[in-house]
């Protein structure tokens, strides 16, 4: 899908400018070695960010925020349409699980799509077509099902759309792949509501440190605040940018004389500190790093020609 790949070129671009930029960080006297670079993919990375914005639509997003939002409501348990089901417990097993997976695809999808046809096949799984009230039970439960998403128009339609709540986002850690699972951490475990809102709402960025600032809708400001994982969300009072202390980062500790070249009077010796330090960091993936572009800061779509 189209989509996916923009989405998945934008993301490796990300974690590697936080690669970049976190690795830099840790040798300030080369910052204006590695600052033209570190300009190049900026850029790269609002290109690929332009493209990306595309494919997000801001009122799935506000759709997303709403189904999460939702409480379990009143399951038709007693009627008899879903009597292809089984017994009274089988069908309130049946239809609870129709509605967890109606509203764990609906907050995660980013475009508004929710497979009506998909959720309704789950719950009619493992019954014969053929089965007594089998098409009943089929229509009936497309007609809940509606009537849930019918509910989430009514809550966009009156919701405020307007980016007025400002929330402070800070991602996991890269964990390194292993035997036994791959890369993770960052962006990798971010489904693709919360990728659209990051797209969308995204007005500065510390990539470095893994730390963003979004202003969003009160709708998706309430989501990222009570369902935000595996992202880190708090909220910040408007007119107060969200700081970043180096007092718990070990990196901050690496000074001149450790690792390059100085007099030898100004050397330091290497502890076990500055050598785990140095792990933390993974190489970079390839992106372009032409240092003819400007020094424009890659601050999100809005910024697109």
């Amino acid at each position: 899908m189209l989509r996916d790949r923009v989405f998945d070129r934008w993301s490796a671009a990300a974690q590697s400018l936080h690669q970049a930029e976190s690795t830099a960080a840790v040798f300030p006297w080369l910052r204006d070695w590695a600052k033209p670079k570190l300009t190049a993919k900026k850029h790269h990375l609002e290109e690929l960010w332009c493209q990306a914005a595309l494919f997000v639509d801001p009122t799935a997003l506000l759709a997303g925020a709403a189904a999460a939002g939702m409480s379990e409501p009143d399951l038709p348990v007693s009627d008899p349409a879903f009597g292809a089901l089984g017994k009274s417990g089988e069908i309130a097993k049946g239809l609870a699980a129709l509605w967890r997976g109606w509203q764990h695809e609906a907050a995660r999808s980013g475009n508004g799509s929710t497979r009506p046809s998909y959720v309704v096949a789950n719950l009619l799984h493992g019954i014969r077509s053929n089965r007594k009230g089998y098409e009943q039970t089929r229509e009936a439960a497309k007609l809940l099902v509606a009537s849930w998403t019918e509910y989430i128009r009514t809550v966009v339609a009156t919701a405020d759309p307007t980016p007025t709540r400002l929330v402070k986002v800070t991602l996991s850690e890269i964990k390194e792949r292993t035997p036994h699972r791959p890369e993770h951490g960052f962006l990798h475990d971010i489904d693709s509501w919360t990728l659209g809102v990051l797209l969308t709402h995204l007005t500065d960025a510390d990539w470095g440190r893994r730390t963003l600032t979004l202003r969003v809708p009160a709708l998706v400001a309430d989501r990222l605040l009570t369902k935000s994982w595996p992202l880190s969300c708090e909220p910040v009072t408007d007119g107060t940018e969200p700081g970043n202390s180096d007092a718990h980062n070990p990196t901050s500790r690496l000074q001149p004389g450790v690792f390059d070249d100085t007099p030898v009077l100004e050397r330091r010796p290497v502890t076990v500190e500055h050598l785990r330090a140095l792990r933390a960091f993974a190489p970079s993936r390839p992106t372009p790093t032409d240092s003819s572009s400007s020094s424009r800061q890659a601050v999100g779509p809005k910024s697109c020609p």
